[in-house]
């Protein structure tokens, strides 16, 4: 790099960095462009080349998408979803209306989940709350999602699969799968809005996570939607761990609210009062 360089801003060595052009960094430099246009420039050389986005697949090619749904809740399992299907049925799938499941009613997506399933291979991971527990007291949430997520792209086995990353950091959480799959991973913030395949993996885990709470609200083991923003999953717990001192089974014990239910209500004789009672805060997506 040339020593008139070396006193060129930081946002013009990141140019160069990301571009691998001492030419680009310069240029900046010398024409005065205003930064945001420089943080576009680095955003852009930045952005990977590859997937659905960047790289173009053969119509042939098999992409992957995989979700999850109910990583934030107090009751009832994780749910990871992955979706294979060729460019074509992808398109297919946009046509009859997929996209990100928080968007569509629950009837909608149990509809477009039937045509998802008929159209394209699924695979599904459920983690039960247990297991759950088991991972926070460890803090390692991330990981048991990442786990979760590498056993269904490694059993769809697509040409590239793109995942929504749990993680601030996405690059390192789609490495993190990539490791553990041994397949060629894409990892995106908010991908359920961006990709296909991964708005189709969504509805599927958000359909799937629905019937299974649906069971456990008729086992009499939750209420409500099971998060600790609906009221009646949070009485439902109130009542259930003053009457018994213990939280159900359905619960994850270790997240806040639940340990400070626990933590007022006498102890159960059995000691399931205090379990997976740990000092493990509720995780939110880090």
């Amino acid at each position: 790099i040339s020593a008139r360089f070396m006193h060129a801003p930081p946002f013009c060595l990141l140019i160069y960095a990301c571009c691998g052009s001492r030419v680009a960094g310069q240029q900046c430099y010398r024409s005065g462009m205003p930064v945001a246009r420089i943080a576009r420039l680095c955003e852009k050389a930045a952005r990977p080349r590859g997937g659905a986005r960047g790289m173009k697949p053969g119509r042939g090619a098999q992409v992957c998408g995989v979700d999850e749904a109910g990583r934030g809740s107090v009751l009832g399992p994780l749910v990871v979803a992955g979706v294979r299907a060729s460019r074509p049925q992808l398109a297919k799938l946009l046509k009859m209306g997929v996209r990100d499941s928080k968007a569509l009613s629950p009837g909608r997506r149990a509809q477009l989940c039937r045509a998802v399933r008929a159209e394209a291979e699924v695979c599904v991971s459920v983690a039960a709350p247990s297991s759950i527990d088991r991972a926070v007291a460890r803090h390692a949430l991330n990981d048991l999602e990442a786990e979760r997520m590498a056993r269904v792209v490694a059993k769809l086995g697509a040409d590239v699969s793109y995942v929504d990353s749990c993680d601030v950091d996405a690059a390192r959480f789609g490495r993190r799968v990539a490791r553990l799959s041994g397949r060629q991973v894409r990892s995106y913030h908010r991908a359920d809005s961006r990709f296909a395949a991964v708005a189709a993996a969504s509805i599927v885990a958000k359909v799937e996570r629905d019937r299974l709470l649906e069971a456990l609200r008729r086992a009499g083991q939750a209420e409500g939607s099971g998060y600790p923003s609906d009221p009646r999953t949070m009485g439902f717990l109130k009542d259930r761990i003053r009457a018994r001192g213990a939280a159900p089974k359905s619960a994850r014990a270790s997240w806040k609210p639940v340990r400070l239910m626990l933590a007022a209500a006498p102890r159960s004789s059995s000691g399931l009062g205090r379990r997976g009672a740990g000092r493990c805060s509720a995780p939110a997506r880090t």
